[in-house]
């Protein structure tokens, strides 16, 4: 029998071997998604709406599902997890529901603002005069809570949010935009021209007293936050004299004044010149036309910005790569590193990889284009995450629902008797802020259980006692977190001392002897006692697993993983070679 040409066969070959590649990246996505490794091959690369939001004392991140956390001043219950207590380190304000996530996150002065993929927006903290806009006049809101119109009915269609001041805004899909705040329900934003809606925009930013927009054409407009009537476009120098500012694709709005990056990456400033905040000599004066930001004095315009970030007297835009620069105010850490006193034009902060900023009060959060989030500038309250000392230096910033920092967290035991001994945990293998108790678990040779009551989250230690000599006792210690979930460290098992069976002679009784007999009443069902302050026993002999197993576990995995992809390629190359002999 004649086959039909080869030519008839070709194109099914490369889909078996795309086929073939897509089984072997599945099996290997399995096996890593298993050992906990997947996190590091895929990282969701940043959004074009804002992870990171910096408040005056206070920040918010949201993570790649759609929670929210929240760290530092919480005196109005700006973080949102319906307390006023501070945190140094991030608490969970919002956790993601069925149909609802968050996408982007908003700071003022001392409230918050979330947007939610079902397009409405959600706040919390100070609300004086209901400034946040919901159905409740108290006067904090500690938890989010809808954003809704005068009517009562809830703002949706909602594309991005801002927030500066006491006041808020967002965009919506009609290309229309609303403010609230200061008195104002969610209100429309109208030309002072004609009284009609500012239509076609893409972008909006509110500052302390202002709102900036952007239109799809390029041009920005501003109006003041409590007279949305009155929008205006902003001018820039144009020859001898002024014109529209156009060609823009991103805008930041700051304290009476405002930065917009151009479309070919030059930076254009505009307003009050306090501590330098405009990148440019203007004699300290106002500035009410835009012009370009110069990279050093006297020098050329400051090129390649891809976006920027103006707090209230200072400012950080990315550049081209990542780079990092700062000016303005930089006194209080405000620009981090050893910065002081005001520096008038961009200069390095030695931060690289960031693709997204965000400024607060006195501090700068940025965001690298694979997630990591970094903290630095004033730390007094926890708004750059960690000990109220301070830390200038950028560092990351955790963001977890664990209570146990690590897997294999140390557990000790010491003093260790024929009937007790003391086990003990370690402060800095926890999630402190996330810790609301403990319970210590344990089993006994006969295979029965017990229990601690709970422990206060401050205790890390506890004794044991009334247990069987010269027996093998398993203990667990379970974390609780805030949220009442439990975490339990690996399994401690220690032996506790054999009773000693000297040889007695005839004439010797066991008190002569120094023999010791177990006391009958302490076995059984362990007694146990809280030990408060069990860290004096941190120098004590320590029977914890060791690492070892871990890591001979995780190379089986290794091993296993490379084995069934050798195998697959193997296993196609075999079909690959019999198909061309048969054809």
């Amino acid at each position: 029998m004649l086959k039909g040409p080869r030519s008839g066969r070709t194109p099914s070959r490369p889909s078996k071997w795309r086929r073939s590649v897509a089984l072997s990246l599945a099996v290997a996505f399995s096996v890593l998604s298993l050992t906990g490794l997947l996190p590091f091959v895929g990282v969701e690369a940043a959004a074009a709406q804002p992870m990171i939001a910096a408040g005056s004392l206070h920040s918010l991140a949201i993570d790649a599902s759609g929670n929210v956390w929240a760290f530092g001043d919480n005196t109005y219950g700006q973080l949102g997890d319906g307390t006023t207590t501070r945190r140094f380190s991030p608490i969970m304000a919002y956790a993601v529901t069925a149909g609802r996530r968050a996408i982007a996150g908003a700071a003022g002065d001392t409230h918050s603002v979330v947007l939610m993929s079902d397009g409405t927006v959600w706040t919390f903290g100070a609300n004086p005069t209901n400034a946040l806009s919901t159905n409740s006049s108290a006067a904090k809101i500690l938890s989010p809570t809808q954003v809704r119109l005068q009517t009562g009915s809830t703002l949706t269609g909602v594309l991005s949010i801002s927030a500066g001041g006491s006041s808020s805004a967002a965009l919506l899909k009609d290309g229309t935009a609303r403010v609230w705040g200061k008195g104002l329900r969610p209100t429309p934003i109208l030309l002072k021209s004609s009284g009609l809606s500012l239509t076609n925009l893409v972008a909006v930013s509110v500052g302390a007293t202002q709102v900036f927009l952007l239109k799809s054409d390029g041009t920005v407009y501003v109006c003041n936050s409590t007279t949305p009537a009155q929008a205006e476009p902003v001018l820039m120098k144009s020859g001898g004299g002024t014109a529209p500012l156009s060609g823009i694709s991103s805008i930041s709005a700051g304290k009476g004044f405002a930065m917009a990056v151009s479309r070919a990456g030059l930076l254009y400033s505009f307003g009050s010149n306090a501590s330098g905040v405009l990148g440019r000599d203007t004699g300290g004066a106002t500035d009410g036309v835009a012009a370009p930001v110069l990279y050093t004095a006297g020098g050329s315009s400051l090129s390649g910005v891809l976006a920027v970030e103006c707090g209230p007297d200072h400012v950080v835009a990315i550049l081209s790569g990542g780079a990092l620069y700062g000016w303005g105010l930089a006194d209080g850490g405000r620009l981090g590193m050893t910065l002081k006193g005001t520096v008038s034009y961009p200069t390095s902060l030695s931060l690289a990889g960031v693709s997204e900023i965000s400024t607060g009060g006195r501090h700068i959060l940025a965001r690298s284009s694979v997630g990591v989030v970094w903290a630095f500038g004033s730390n007094g309250v926890g708004q750059a995450d960690g000990d109220s000392a301070g830390t200038l230096d950028p560092h990351v910033v955790t963001m977890t629902t664990r209570i146990w920092r690590t897997t294999t967290p140390t557990l000790k035991a010491s003093d260790v008797t024929q009937t007790s001994f003391a086990l003990t945990w370690r402060s800095e293998d926890l999630y402190v802020e996330n810790v609301r108790g403990f319970i210590v678990r344990w089993s006994l040779p006969d295979g029965s259980t017990g229990e601690t009551v709970q422990l206060p989250a401050k205790v890390r230690g506890i004794e044991l006692g009334g247990l069987v000599s010269g027996a093998n006792h398993t203990v667990h210690v379970i974390a609780i977190g805030i949220s009442g979930a439990e975490e339990e460290a690996p399994a401690l098992v220690v032996q506790t001392l054999p009773a000693t069976s000297p040889s007695i002679s005839p004439d010797a009784s066991p008190s002569t002897t120094g023999a010791v007999s177990p006391d009958p009443s302490l076995t059984g069902v362990p007694t146990p006692l809280p030990t408060m302050g069990g860290e004096d026993l941190a120098d004590a002999m320590t029977v914890a697993y060791h690492d070892v197993l871990n890591g001979v576990l995780l190379g089986a995995i290794s091993l296993a993983v490379i084995a069934v992809l050798v195998k697959v390629f193997l296993w196609n190359a075999a079909r690959r070679d019999l198909t061309g002999r048969e054809n």
